[in-house]
């Protein structure tokens, strides 16, 4: 079995969705991700002004483009206090009127829908849906297919 790499939390790391365009994105506590309204068709280093941008998309992400250096690591600032909480929702199976939610590392079973209300789904990403997310939002199409506002 492959050791997988120790990624620190606050890590920020450059998406490539296509030659010379980049959005960039963030390791939170429990190796879930935030990904930031931000495309430049030049890598940006300066990591404070990717981190000062709006927050498109939180959830839980495969890592393997990190480990494999697609999405590399562009380096590390402390989280600030509205990313150090991860709250997500995903529909509980069996049961159409109730969904579980994950609260900083603890499940939550069988909760009613509305506890969901307003939170991002804690489905598992495949970085290539990522990659296909960012590009039809700042594309300007829809991203429906993705499913991400069950409640």
């Amino acid at each position: 079995m492959k050791n997988r790499r120790k990624i620190p939390p606050g890590s920020i790391i450059r998406i490539s969705l296509s030659i010379h365009c980049y959005a960039y994105g963030r390791i939170l506590n429990f190796r879930d991700m935030a990904i930031y309204d931000l495309q430049s068709s030049e890598g940006i280093s300066e990591l404070s002004e990717i981190v000062k941008m709006p927050i498109i998309f939180k959830g839980f992400v495969g890592t393997e483009h990190i480990e494999d250096g697609t999405w590399p690591i562009l380096g590390c600032l402390p989280l600030n206090d509205s990313l150090q909480s991860s709250k997500y929702w995903l529909p509980e199976v069996g049961h159409k009127d109730k969904c579980k939610i994950f609260d900083n590392g603890n499940w939550f079973w069988l909760q009613p829908l509305s506890a969901g209300t307003g939170l991002f789904s804690g489905s598992i990403w495949r970085p290539e849906h990522i990659d296909e997310w960012l590009i039809n939002h700042f594309s300007g199409f829809s991203n429906d297919k993705f499913n991400l506002d069950w409640v």
